[in-house]
């Protein structure tokens, strides 16, 4: 969610493709095209489809760097957290497709850090030039596995369903119970999110050799205080990066007993996902 100019950016980043005729990254327009090949068109009837284009706010080849998703897509919506909006990143596609690399990136090569270390340090950086300011931040790990809820800053190995609960409010959902973590500095939000990172629940199977088996909700949430006014006015904003567990197909996973289960859950809450942004579009017309 991009505030301010656009309510809504939708970015999609590619890895390499094998076979480039057939599926088409086309980065200079925004748009993607599946051809599909001669043998399998031939096959079709006439009045039936061969090839597909979607067009998107933002398209990235593989060779496309951390850096530049993030300069693209997701410093915008840094940018207006830190002027007081609400804004959420969130990571949807197939097992395997590099969510939680664009999310997290990699811990041992700076360069490839993810969008979620980045806008940390753009957080911590932006306070510091803003000494006029006084800048509380707290952070948050949320991780939902099996449709249960679990805190992965908890001290405890894992906390049980009770643990947890969700409070509907007028305009917005909280969980109760969640440990927010007060960081001072750019080090103990990373140390937040990497230990979190840590705890998820992940696995191995065909297509994935860490595959996340819970959807996790990193949050920081932001106070914004005036050193030189008077008035007491407080701002306060929400940060939010939603790395979703991979749809995945089970003939292609060849998952059995837990994991066969699992991936019963996260298609299940994949599809309710689709079905509340179907309908939130619906509601909101043209």
């Amino acid at each position: 969610m991009q505030a301010v100019r656009e309510r809504l950016t939708v970015a999609v980043r590619a890895r390499s493709v094998s076979n480039p005729d057939h599926i088409q990254i086309r980065p200079a327009s925004s748009t993607v095209r599946v051809v599909l090949p001669p043998e399998l068109a031939s096959a079709r009837s006439d009045n039936q489809r061969s090839s597909w284009e979607w067009t998107y706010d933002h398209v990235f080849g593989g060779e496309s760097s951390q850096e530049k998703i993030f300069d693209e897509t997701v410093a915008p919506v840094v940018d207006a957290v830190l002027r007081g909006y609400n804004g959420t990143v969130l990571c949807f596609g197939q097992t395997g497709s590099g969510k939680t690399y664009t999310h997290t990136g990699s811990t041992s090569q700076f360069a490839q850090r993810g969008v979620a270390p980045r806008a940390i340090a753009r957080v911590f950086s932006h306070a510091a030039s803003q000494p006029q300011y006084e800048t509380l931040v707290t952070a948050s790990y949320l991780e939902i596995y099996n449709d249960t809820l679990v805190d992965l800053l908890t001290e405890l190995p894992g906390p049980g369903p009770e643990s947890l609960s969700l409070v509907d409010c007028e305009s917005s959902t909280t969980v109760r119970g969640l440990r927010a973590v007060a960081v001072a500095d750019e080090a103990a939000a990373l140390e937040v999110l990497f230990t979190g990172e840590r705890r998820r629940s992940v696995s191995c199977h065909q297509l994935n050799d860490r595959s996340s088996r819970g959807h996790a909700v990193f949050t920081l949430s932001m106070e914004f205080r005036s050193r030189v006014e008077s008035s007491g006015r407080v701002t306060r904003a929400k940060l939010v990066f939603v790395d979703l567990a991979g749809s995945e197909r089970l003939k292609k996973t060849q998952t059995s007993g837990c994991l066969r289960g699992e991936s019963v859950y996260i298609n299940q809450s994949l599809t309710h996902l689709d079905q509340v942004v179907v309908a939130a579009a619906v509601s909101r017309g043209p």
